[in-house]
């Protein structure tokens, strides 16, 4: 990101910053080499705190950052409502997401599967599907994708098997909830508009996730879980 990028970059709450970094940190989990911003969080009297950005417990109002040296971690637990300030380093692969939809999301060449490597990611996810729920059978997995679609779709089409696998996995942490997927779903398909949403037709549930402000508007594993829950 050059400085004429930066600033396009609009003043944010610290409310909806840690909600981003958040977003990036469900991202990142999965990877094998997570790309995680650097964060310092100026906590009122209890001074600062820098660290790794590693998760933020909404209902605990609780913020952990971590730092690992010499194979040793160290954790600072950080109560949310003594945030006063936050700084963000390392963090240009996601200018995206700080802009508020000013700049646009590119991925890179190399990120971008060809349709077969998207077909095979998605049979992994059925795969994860199958472990996770039980069943002998595989839950369909389709990607309602536009006649010609282009890179950028290709690479959010990939990424987001990983948010749809997040969610399904911790509906099946629950028995009830496993059962009641497992029961209700036979064929989950996906695609990308303006709205998030989820419906079930028969045993067909289809998720509708938002571009319209890049991944700022696609919801969380944790939010997609509910979603789904809802229509069970």
């Amino acid at each position: 990101m050059d400085f004429k990028t930066m600033l396009q970059l609009p003043a944010m709450p610290t409310a909806k910053i840690i909600e981003i970094l958040q977003q990036i940190v469900e991202k990142e989990r999965s990877s094998d080499n997570p790309d995680i911003p650097q964060v310092r969080i100026t906590a009122g009297a209890s001074g600062s705190y820098a660290g790794y950005f590693i998760d933020y417990n909404k209902n605990d109002r609780t913020i952990l950052l971590g730092n690992w040296f010499d194979n040793q971690f160290e954790l600072n637990y950080i109560d949310y409502g003594t945030v006063t300030g936050i700084s963000v380093s390392r963090a240009n692969k996601y200018a995206y997401l700080f802009s508020n939809g000013k700049i646009p999301f590119v991925p890179a060449a190399g990120d971008v599967p060809t349709m077969l490597k998207l077909k095979e990611a998605i049979k992994d996810t059925q795969m994860a599907f199958k472990i996770a729920l039980k069943v002998p059978h595989d839950v369909i997995i389709e990607w309602n994708k536009s006649e010609e679609p282009t890179d950028t779709d290709k690479y959010y089409a990939k990424e987001f098997l990983n948010t749809l696998k997040n969610a399904v996995t911790a509906i099946c942490a629950d028995n009830l909830g496993r059962e009641a997927f497992a029961e209700s779903v036979k064929k989950l398909a996906y695609k990308f508009g303006t709205e998030n949403t989820v419906t079930l037709n028969g045993d067909e549930m289809l998720v509708t996730a938002s571009l319209e402000r890049n991944w700022q508007t696609i919801p969380s594993a944790t939010m997609l879980q509910e979603m789904m829950e809802k229509c069970l």
